[in-house]
């Protein structure tokens, strides 16, 4: 990218120069994951390979997130490649709020507790 080509004098034209190199970063951004226990990258479907230029592009961060959550991706964090590798960006992933712990489960309707007089009460049931 030529920076030169978007380098404008006027005031009125300044919002124009950020929008045009964001434009261009956008088109030059790919997105990967990456294990972090292996250094491997996403390609598909239970696929991983530890060359990043066989991996799957997902184009968009969102795409990304989507496809953690879709798949239970565990112990993965994103990756934002550019052009330029000094621009690059790992996005760690925290661990999905949903793992089943075992010490502590969430409760679901069903569910029995302990009721206001102290005996056992059944949630979604009266």
């Amino acid at each position: 990218m030529v920076r030169s080509e978007f380098v404008h004098s006027s005031p009125h034209c300044r919002g124009l120069k950020r929008t045009c190199w964001r434009q261009e970063a956008e088109k030059s951004m790919k997105v990967f994951l990456r294990s972090t226990q292996t250094g491997w990258y996403y390609e598909g479907p239970s696929m991983w390979t530890p060359q990043q230029e066989a991996a799957q592009d997902l184009a968009q961060t969102a795409r990304a997130v989507e496809l953690i959550f879709e798949a239970h991706l565990e112990n993965v964090e994103i990756l934002l490649c550019y052009d330029n590798p000094r621009y690059d960006l790992v996005l760690p992933v925290p661990q999905s709020p949903f793992r089943e712990d075992p010490v502590r489960r969430r409760q679901t309707p069903g569910d029995s507790l302990l009721g206001e007089n102290g005996s056992l009460a059944i949630l979604g049931k009266k």
